[in-house]
C-alpha cells in the first residue's frame, strides 16, 4: 500500500472519529443545558413521534390505495387468465389420453 493510501485512510478515520466524537459531545451538552426538564422533553419527543407515526401511516395507506391496490388487481386478473389457460391445456391433454368408451 502506498504512503498516500495510508495517509488518506488515516485522515478519513480521524475525520469520522472526530465527527462521531463531536456529535456525542454536542448531544451531551444539549441535554445538560436543555431549557426544559427531562420529563417535558420526553413528552415533547413522544408527541412528535406520534405525529410522525400518524403521518407516515396515512402516507402508506395513500400509496397502497393509489399504487398497490391497482397493481394487485392487475396481477389477480392475469393470474386468473393463466390458470384458465392451464386448465384448458390440462383438460385437452387428459381428454386425449383418456380411454375411449365403447
Amino acid at each position: 500500500m502506498s504512503e498516500y493510501s495510508k495517509s488518506k485512510n488515516n485522515s478519513t478515520g480521524g475525520l469520522l472519529g472526530g465527527i462521531v466524537l463531536g456529535g456525542l459531545i454536542g448531544a451531551t451538552l444539549g441535554l445538560l443545558f436543555a431549557p426544559k426538564k427531562g420529563e417535558e422533553t420526553r413528552k415533547q419527543l413522544k408527541k412528535s413521534g406520534e405525529k410522525y407515526f400518524k403521518t407516515g401511516k396515512a402516507k402508506v395507506a395513500e400509496i397502497k390505495k393509489k399504487e398497490l391496490d391497482p397493481r394487485l388487481k392487475t396481477l389477480e386478473r392475469e393470474a386468473k387468465k393463466r390458470v384458465s389457460e392451464v386448465e384448458k391445456s390440462v383438460k385437452k391433454v387428459v381428454g386425449d389420453k383418456s380411454p375411449k368408451k365403447k
